[in-house]
């Protein structure tokens, strides 16, 4: 991971005022995946769409359980808080049982690296 760009990883979605980069990008454990994200309606920095996207210093990032492809459950994530140091856990209920969302906006990109080794 010495060597890590994550423009490297960005594809380019969509078209004029509705187009963004995304990345999924693998933990080191293999475990999870990490959906990235930079655009103008999305929680990055710039908040716009740029051509090049290493010009990006904060982007958005949820992350999936790879096995599954649903979102990754509080324990899964919960060794990368101390390292994306914003972010939220959303529950959509209030029943443990309910389905949960780990969304983490404006993460610094540098910061990445550092959550792809503790997933």
């Amino acid at each position: 991971m010495e060597n890590f760009k994550l423009s490297n990883f960005f594809v380019k979605r969509g078209e004029g005022r509705n187009s963004s980069w995304q990345a999924k990008v693998p933990t080191k454990s293999g475990k999870l995946i990490l959906s990235i994200v930079a655009g103008e309606y999305l929680y990055s920095e710039p908040r716009q769409f740029l051509e090049d996207p290493s010009g990006y210093t904060n982007v958005e990032i949820g992350i999936f359980n790879a096995e599954t492809g649903n979102w990754a459950s509080y324990n899964e994530v919960k060794p990368a808080f101390d390292h994306i140091l914003v972010g939220e856990y959303i529950s959509s209920d209030e029943d443990d049982n309910a389905p949960q969302n780990a969304v983490f906006p404006y993460v610094r990109v540098e910061q990445i690296i550092k959550a792809i080794n503790v997933l």
